[in-house]
């Protein structure tokens, strides 16, 4: 048995002010802490939001956020996971950045698919490469909120060996049955567990409410635990063995039948 405890810290973020959420989410890295939490996974854009991106986007090497998370992993002995916007020479990238327990950058993901509704294009360059980790906690994969609605690319995650799939997100309060079928289905189709943290609260620059309803979906899709509306530190226990169970019983990576519907 490979026992992970997952934390995921559903919070509201105030758009702009990366003061007030790296005060806000502090408290609650110490709560982790205490309940002896192996992986912390933050919501998309924690630390700014919508607002101020353009303003507030650092590069990796002297990006305050990124040093925040670093410190709390290593003061805390966990793995920590959040994306932050960091600047390059060609633009700006929403990076899924995750840190050991030693504080060290393990992997960086840039999130793939930007969603138009947010004229996410506007602001954020597209990565173009999947990440899959090999951790002291499993094989870990990365996709980040409209990310998940791509189902070839979360099947290329399992393909890689993702035994669990890390994916934070601001998604919105009108989809939020949307939200709660999709990241079950992404688990339940690849077979690995999906954490999916969300962001709550109403939103300074687009109008809209977020939905919260974090959730750890297991490899069968069924539901681990999961949240409502409101802010929280949501703790689950999972087995990483039961990846390898689930695929040993229905093995559908092997039963995939390619030669009938490869795309040309």
């Amino acid at each position: 048995m490979r026992r992970v405890r997952i934390a995921l810290l559903q919070m509201r973020v105030e758009d702009g002010d990366p003061d007030s959420n790296i005060s806000r989410m502090l408290p609650y890295t110490e709560t982790a802490g205490r309940a002896e939490a192996d992986l912390l996974v933050l919501p998309e854009l924690w630390s700014i939001g919508y607002m101020g991106v353009e303003e507030h986007a650092e590069p990796l090497e002297s990006c305050t956020p990124c040093r925040i998370m670093a410190e709390v992993a290593e003061e805390h002995g966990m793995y920590v996971a959040g994306t932050v916007p960091l600047r390059e020479e060609d633009g700006i990238r929403n990076s899924l950045l995750l840190y050991s327990p030693t504080g060290d950058l393990v992997a960086r993901y840039d999130k793939i698919h930007l969603f138009p509704l947010f004229q996410e294009h506007h602001v954020f360059k597209p990565g173009s490469s999947l990440v899959v980790v090999d951790t002291r906690i499993g094989r870990i994969g990365f996709m980040i909120c409209f990310d998940q609605r791509f189902p070839e690319l979360a099947r290329k995650l399992g393909l890689m060996g993702a035994e669990l799939v890390l994916l934070p997100s601001a998604w919105g309060k009108p989809r939020l049955e949307q939200w709660r079928f999709t990241l079950r289905s992404r688990a339940a189709e690849n077979q690995y567990f999906v954490a999916a943290v969300n962001r709550w609260g109403p939103c300074k620059t687009i109008p809209v409410e977020f939905a919260g309803h974090s959730a750890v979906a297991d490899p069968w899709g069924d539901t681990v635990v999961e949240a409502g509306f409101g802010e929280i530190l949501l703790l689950a226990d999972i087995d990483i063995d039961e990846v390898a169970k689930a695929r040993r019983k229905l093995p559908l990576h092997r039963l995939r039948r390619e030669d009938v519907y490869r795309l040309e």
